[in-house]
């Protein structure tokens, strides 16, 4: 007495490798949502420390023009505060967690096939 999945695997190969390329593009899709979520964290924290550069580098030309003029203005505090700004947004973006439903699709159709196996089991 055979299973019956080696029953179809012996009758109808077509439908198990069907079934299995299936298997591999929903891992595919999973993997690349995964993959893009990465890559932009990645980015974000890549953006943060260019940002973060740039309001350094700002606020060391600001004050050095105060000094050298000896004058106040505005935007000596404005420019740097937009880098400073951009660097805590871009701090904020990077820090949220990723969701926690990496790969919920393929662990259901992984279940929804081991359910079906048990009912073909019992029904041979």
């Amino acid at each position: 007495m055979l299973h019956p999945v080696f029953k179809l695997l012996i009758r109808k190969p077509e439908l198990v490798m069907e079934h299995l390329a299936g298997y591999g593009s929903l891992v595919h899709e999973e993997v690349s949502d995964v993959g893009v979520q990465l890559g932009t964290r990645l980015a974000a924290w890549g953006a943060m420390v260019v940002m973060a550069s740039v309001f350094v580098t700002l606020t060391g030309v600001a004050v050095m023009i105060g000094f050298s003029t000896g004058a106040f203005h505005w935007a000596l505090l404005v420019v740097p505060l937009i880098a400073l700004l951009a660097t805590l947004g871009c701090y904020l973006y990077a820090r949220t967690p990723m969701p926690a439903t990496r790969f919920d699709s393929l662990k259901a159709q992984i279940d929804a096939d081991v359910q079906a196996l048990r009912i073909a089991g019992e029904n041979r």
